[in-house]
């Protein structure tokens, strides 16, 4: 889902993942089969093939959202390890100047503290807030891509409130036909219900408080504040009334419904809303949460990793 409307990344085992996913792609030539030449001349067919899949990924507003939050949180992860890997080597560079200058006498301290930073320590740090702050034009993208999301959420819960009418079933008794009204809805409707009500919430706070942050409409900056928070929460209220009705679902089916295809899939579902669980509440807090921005970028990775595997995979 999503990092919400508060303004609020590639590890190496998504990468092999999504490789090993692409099924269309034709395979390459090893160096050591084939002379370089056909291996040079096998680039162009396969990047032909991964901008197809690619293209075909995209084409859906689920896709792209998927796409998008993929390479977002790929940017703020990579962003926040090299920030924090930069800021160490010039801590450390400093560090050795002061001594240094301890060491020296006088005259020489004042070229000292002049010193340039080492240059692959600057480099990177740069580099991490390059990426950091592409990370944001994707998160505002996938903020802009979500602004239809209420469409989609109004069918939704016309879908639910018809499962939750009584319906009139025919049915033939001593040559007479009686109308009998359905049973009342199960609590699993009922859930539901609430579930979409949430997410709906969620979608409206979040457009105005966007559509707010770009003078679309007259908001104060404390009442956009207070809706983005608003957004979050409603989205965090409903993770954790998936993970609820997960537990229950697990707790309720027999061993008959227990399948290595249910298992799967109730895993995957599961352990993606368990990581976005910490993150609601971190973005929930007025003034940003306790978690490092490296912690979110690794948390939010597993869930976006896993969507976009499985999106690579259905449109191979």
């Amino acid at each position: 889902m999503t990092d919400a409307a508060v303004d609020t990344a590639v590890d190496v085992s998504a990468s092999t993942e999504i490789a090993a996913a692409i099924d269309s792609a034709p395979s390459v030539p090893t160096p050591s089969k084939a002379p370089i030449g056909a291996v040079l001349a096998a680039v162009p067919s396969n990047a032909d093939a991964f901008a197809a899949h690619l293209l075909r990924c995209i084409q859906t507003r689920a896709g792209a959202d998927a796409v998008l939050q993929f390479l977002c949180y790929s940017f703020k992860l990579s962003g926040s390890v090299l920030e924090t890997l930069s800021r160490n080597a010039l801590r450390q560079s400093a560090q050795k100047l002061v001594a240094m200058a301890f060491q020296l006498p006088p005259a020489t301290t004042v070229v000292l503290s002049s010193a340039p930073a080492p240059p692959g320590a600057a480099f990177a740090l740069s580099l991490a807030n390059n990426l950091k702050a592409l990370s944001g034009v994707l998160s505002e993208a996938r903020t802009i891509n979500r602004l239809w999301g209420l469409l989609g959420l109004y069918f939704g819960l016309k879908r639910i409130v018809a499962r939750m009418r009584p319906k009139k079933v025919e049915s033939e008794k001593e040559g007479s036909v009686a109308v009998v009204e359905a049973a009342a809805a199960p609590f699993e409707t009922v859930f539901s219900l609430a579930q979409i009500v949430t997410l709906i919430l969620f979608q409206v706070f979040e457009n105005l408080a966007f559509l707010g942050s770009k003078k679309a409409i007259d908001l104060k900056p404390a009442t956009m504040g207070k809706f983005g928070l608003l957004s979050v929460r409603c989205w965090g209220t409903y993770v954790f009334m998936e993970l609820s009705r997960l537990l229950v679902e697990r707790a309720r089916s027999g061993p008959e419904v227990k399948t290595a295809a249910w298992a799967k899939t109730w895993n995957k579902s599961f352990f993606r809303n368990l990581a976005w669980a910490p993150l609601t509440v971190h973005w929930s807090i007025p003034g940003g949460g306790p978690l490092p921005d490296a912690l979110v970028g690794l948390l939010a990775m597993y869930p976006s990793t896993g969507q976009m595997v499985d999106l690579w995979r259905e449109t191979a």
